[in-house]
């Protein structure tokens, strides 16, 4: 977690290089309008939580410039003056005297609350999910992170789509891309840690099985994990969404690794665990790499196992 807490600091400090960059100048565009506050508090701070705590999921175009409708301006202005007890005679002369420059910095700005609340907004965010239409029905923390993670990965390899991080306050895909590897780095550090505080309750819900019943693995762990990420990728078993924790656990129940094990106090299940979770670069948030990618001396064992067509 500190990791991606220091990941997310350098990355906003890049977002603020290039909303501020005098040479390779980002487009603006501030559509005004004549101001009124024409919602009442309660849907000014359901707004926020909507655009600065909530998930975001929204897929939008790509886009090349900043957009600024005033009344989303408005509204952001409006849940602090809340907050602040601001007269709105001094809400007033404040958005009535933003310049480009200013906006640009609120921009910023935005963005680093933004990120500031996905570390400590976390429980406001998954509430917020629950009580979404997105996520109706759906009350499992894992399973509203890693379908929201998910999204992430596969929007950021899209090049014509982006993630609307500000609602529609529209963002340059250069940076809406580095605030959704932001989102990535710390939702799959957040689930990962969700998923090895479930470890204990997952072990007393499914029984052990006695060491004789098991069957003997007789190659390394890397060959197992191999075999099960090969056999799942071709479609030959399904997992159901079942997180990593869960599958290692499976695997060391059905299969005996004693002799796989450097050290008899060792876990298994821990040490498959990490050979199938895998990790992400920091340089391609998109793709998550595997031991057998790292290790180039590695020989895969299973990757011409043909693909299940059904």
């Amino acid at each position: 977690m500190i990791t991606s807490l220091n990941y997310s600091s350098a990355q906003t400090e890049k977002i603020e290089d290039l909303l501020l960059d005098e040479v390779n100048v980002i487009p603006l565009r501030y559509f005004k309008r004549k101001i009124e506050f024409r919602h009442s508090d309660k849907v000014y701070r359901r707004l926020y939580k909507n655009h600065f705590i909530g998930f975001p999921v929204e897929v939008v175009p790509r886009a090349y410039e900043i957009y600024i409708p005033q009344d989303d301006l408005i509204n952001y202005h409006k849940y602090h003056a809340l907050r602040n007890k601001t007269s709105d005679a001094m809400l007033l002369e404040m958005i009535n005297n933003t310049d480009d420059l200013h906006l640009r910095e609120l921009i910023s700005s935005m963005i680093r609350e933004k990120i500031m609340n996905l570390s400590f907004e976390l429980e406001g965010a998954l509430k917020w999910a629950r009580s979404s239409y997105t996520f109706a029905g759906i009350t499992d923390n894992v399973t509203i992170i890693r379908n929201v993670l998910n999204l992430h990965i596969n929007v950021r390899k899209d090049d014509k789509v982006q993630i609307a991080h500000l609602g529609c306050i529209t963002l340059p895909k250069s940076i809406s891309d580095i605030i959704t590897d932001i989102y990535i780095t710390y939702l799959s550090d957040r689930l990962e840690m969700l998923e090895l505080k479930n470890i204990d309750t997952e072990q007393v819900i499914t029984p052990n099985m006695d060491e004789g019943q098991k069957i003997k693995w007789n190659g390394k762990q890397q060959h197992l994990a191999e075999l099960f990420m090969e056999l799942q990728n071709k479609n030959w078993i399904s997992n159901d969404e079942m997180s990593m924790r869960k599958a290692a656990n499976l695997l060391c129940r059905v299969f005996d690794l004693s002799d796989t094990q450097r050290k008899k106090e060792s876990n298994p299940a821990d040490s498959v665990y990490q050979l199938l979770k895998g990790e992400f670069d920091r340089d391609d948030q998109c793709t998550r790499k595997y031991f057998f990618d790292r290790d180039k001396k590695y020989k895969r064992q299973f990757e011409n196992i043909p693909e299940l067509r059904k």
